[in-house]
């Protein structure tokens, strides 16, 4: 088994839970501005994205601030095969951030559905509109931590290695909406 195997479950999880199924949430997703183009390496603290922040995860997280956070050096932040940005440990361990958001505009219902398929969900307060965080450890332990906020009707999850540090990525990507 891959060590990131674990990660990666934990990832395709947060992006199962914040995509919401989009048929079993009985919604559509927002079709992102066709006529905005984004730069890969756009302005990122402009107040408002051109387009759909799940067009582009890496812009809302310096790899700097992705660095202090995690209290180690990471590769480039990169777009990971669930869509989600990937912050990685440059020392080749396990230690991984993944940003993800969900596709177009949602509200609280969805978030709420999400927050229903957890375990053992822990509200989290002074992120968003709304927040919870979720540990499991099997094998490794993998903290998720699903986020609402009503302005710019965003879902989006972060999957560390805490949800206190889950709480940090969250408050930069939410200082960039």
């Amino acid at each position: 088994m891959s060590r990131f195997a674990p990660r990666f479950r934990a990832q395709a999880l947060a992006a199962a839970l914040t995509g919401c199924a989009l048929a079993a949430c009985g919604q559509s997703a927002s079709p992102a501005s066709a006529g905005s183009s984004s730069a890969a390496g756009g302005n990122s603290s402009s107040s408002a994205p051109a387009s759909d922040p799940a067009d582009h995860p890496c812009d809302f997280v310096t790899q700097a601030e992705a660095e202090a956070i995690m209290g180690s050096p990471i590769a480039s932040p990169h777009v990971g095969v669930a869509g989600g940005c990937n912050y990685s440990a440059s020392d080749q361990t396990t230690k991984e951030t993944i940003v993800h958001f969900n596709a177009g505009e949602r509200d609280r219902s969805d978030y709420d559905h999400s927050k229903s398929l957890l375990k053992d969900p822990q509200d989290v307060s002074g992120v968003g509109d709304a927040a919870t965080c979720e540990t499991i450890t099997a094998p490794v332990v993998v903290a998720s931590l699903f986020v609402y906020s009503g302005k710019g009707k965003r879902l989006f999850s972060i999957v560390g290695d805490a949800c206190d540090q889950d709480k940090q990525f969250a408050l930069k990507v939410l200082s960039r909406l």
